[in-house]
């Protein structure tokens, strides 16, 4: 196995660097995401790498599991693996599926624990699954349907009849979501249902031959799920090249008898350098989203279609630099073209060789890099001084609500509202009687013991009024 490069497309900076190993040869079949490599050899061997571990020779030992050891003796070849995009947080599901030589089919989680293993006794080509409920094996005469909560099996007899060595030129893909098993082989084209027993087919002329084959990019949701009363019931679009350069885009999810091509697209690569190379250039690979159709041809040149009318849109691939003038020393077709499952988007990566090219176009909703910047403390980072912003903050408060609760005791004093309407009623006529008879209250304090009433200002004669009227009460 050689190195593992990962870096970011936009500049190509960041780069991981994950050392090969020289154990890994001879690999037949492997699977590969974000976190993890899962590979099977000719001679039986499976083994189980962690990709955010490898990053250096030192710990490249404790991120290898070995699930089963081939050194010893050579074992039961491994032909086909299968390895799960979202891992089981609990780790206690199936996350990798293994298939063999002799028709054994072995399920693992991802801690190296085997879960189950199923002998089906006919020799394994392909296996593909959606890790929830369901996984499709395809060997040389039928398709295998697996159930992965019983792990029991059925399966369905096929119309045709291959051998090992043409697998290459077999090409299968599975809609779970409507559980459809889409089967590409020379000039014919497949369409099984295992929920409702149904095929469909389209053979085209024994000269024309199917050269790729390509499912829609779409999220994990949209492979899972299917959503009837969306416009156009949710449709999966598909797409062949065929072996007179021509591509056709055609509907998973239309039921009928027979397999109609919605779009015929003939791609013409005007921009092929060196031009001297090949007069007339043809598709090697293809990639589809609901919108667009990639197109590659010869030395990285790649078109963008309308994936619903065929109608050219523009190029998206470029000239390589100087330094990477190896790719035009001979004439290589475009390995493979990968886009964003976002639909609403435009951007994908081109591999040639040993190079990648990243194209966008339009207003990317996927942004990148934009995690929310963290807030910066203006004061000091230290606990203590946030606990005593804390309480100052709380004193503030308290003395606010004081100020508050006396201004409405003040209130509801002067205004009357502190005495009941009868209590209210006799202090207002102590008080307008004192007003009234001042006559009386000059000759009730007129008397040299209780001194002049000229001294006494209006408030302490209030008061005075108020006093008595209690008294009488």
């Amino acid at each position: 196995m050689r190195d593992i490069q990962i870096c970011n497309l936009r500049d190509g900076k960041n780069v991981t660097y994950i050392p090969g190993n020289q154990a890994f040869s001879r690999i037949s079949a492997y699977s590969v995401s974000w976190d993890y490599l899962f590979l099977g050899k000719e001679t039986g061997g499976l083994y189980l790498k962690n990709l955010k571990t490898s990053t250096s020779s030192t710990t490249s030992r404790t991120s290898l599991i070995t699930l089963i050891d081939d050194t010893a003796e050579d074992l039961d070849p491994i032909t086909c693996t299968a390895l799960s995009f979202y891992l089981d947080k609990h780790r206690r599901d199936v996350d990798c599926i293994a298939g063999t030589m002799l028709g054994a089919v072995k399920f693992w989680n991802i801690n190296g624990t085997l879960k189950k293993t199923l002998e089906l006794n006919d020799p394994l080509v392909e296996i593909k699954s959606n890790f929830q409920n369901v996984a499709v094996a395809l060997s040389l005469s039928k398709f295998y349907i697996i159930d992965l909560k019983t792990f029991k099996v059925s399966s369905i007899d096929l119309e045709l009849k291959f051998v090992e060595q043409d697998k290459h030129r077999l090409f299968m893909d599975v809609d779970f979501a409507d559980s459809n098993i889409i089967l590409c082989y020379k000039n014919r084209i497949w369409l099984y249902n295992y929920e409702r027993n149904t095929n469909s087919s389209v053979e085209f002329e024994p000269d024309l031959t199917i050269v790729n084959a390509k499912m829609q990019t779409v999220s994990k949701r949209n492979l899972t799920k299917r959503d009837k009363l969306l416009a156009g019931s949710d449709g999966l679009l598909y797409a062949n090249i065929l072996s007179n350069g021509t591509v056709i885009v055609w509907n998973v999810r239309d039921i009928g008898s027979t397999i109609i091509p919605q779009c015929l697209i003939s791609p013409a690569f005007t921009r092929i350098w060196p031009d001297h190379f090949i007069p007339e250039a043809e598709a090697t690979s293809i990639s589809l989203n609901s919108s667009i159709l990639a197109v590659g041809g010869l030395n990285g040149s790649t078109n963008l279609y309308n994936a619903i009318t065929g109608q050219f849109l523009r190029y998206c691939s470029v000239k390589f630099p100087k330094k990477l003038s190896h790719i035009y020393h001979s004439i290589t077709g475009v390995s493979d073209i990968i886009l964003n499952p976002d639909q609403t988007d435009t951007l994908g990566a081109i591999v040639i060789m040993d190079a990648v090219q990243y194209f966008s176009f339009g207003d990317n909703q996927t942004k990148f890099g934009t995690k929310d910047k963290k807030k910066l403390n203006v004061g000091p980072s230290n606990k203590q001084y946030v606990k005593q912003s804390i309480r100052d903050g709380m004193e503030d408060y308290d003395r606010q609500q004081s100020i508050k609760q006396q201004r409405e005791q003040l209130v509801e004093r002067y205004n009357g509202a502190e005495y009941e309407p009868e209590e209210e009623l006799s202090v207002a006529l102590a008080i307008s009687e004192s007003i009234l008879s001042p006559a009386e209250s000059n000759n009730t304090t007129a008397s040299p013991t209780e001194g002049s009433s000229s001294g006494i200002d209006e408030d302490e004669q209030l008061r005075i009024a108020l006093e008595k009227s209690l008294y009488e009460l």
